[in-house]
């Protein structure tokens, strides 16, 4: 028999929802600033940034993969400002661990790790650390 939800839970469930859908525009987004910092995009560092995105919404795939894509063409490189930085600040630890593990995936799937990849990740490390305080 199916219990059903009080409108408590319903929320939660909601919340939980678009937090995921969060943390998945913005994974999208910050692997495409990724893939664009050295300067070239290589086709390996698409097809690790789609390995990463994968797993996140299966269900989705495509969609995800077609959004990415479209990112990596229309977004200035380097563009990341205060909406990132709070979208950053909202994620758990577990959320922004995932984000830190996926750009550093990307980041060496060319076999080596540039300054302006480092920086990216070193900023967006403090940024995390900032929002903890």
């Amino acid at each position: 028999m199916a219990k059903n939800k009080t409108p408590d839970e319903t929320g939660s469930v909601a919340r939980d929802s678009n937090r995921e859908k969060e943390h998945l525009a913005l994974l999208v987004k910050l692997l495409a600033t990724m893939t664009q910092a050295d300067g070239k995009v290589l086709d390996v560092e698409n097809s690790t940034a789609e390995a990463v995105l994968e797993g996140h919404r299966p269900d989705h795939n495509e969609l995800i993969k077609q959004l990415y894509h479209a990112t990596v063409k229309v977004q200035p490189a380097r563009k990341r400002g205060n909406a990132i930085n709070k979208l950053i600040a909202g994620l758990d630890i577990d959320q922004q661990l995932d984000v830190l593990r996926s750009l550093w995936a990307v980041a060496q799937s060319d076999g080596e790790i540039h300054a302006s990849e480092k920086k990216l990740i070193f900023e967006l490390m403090q940024t995390m650390a900032d929002s903890k305080d």
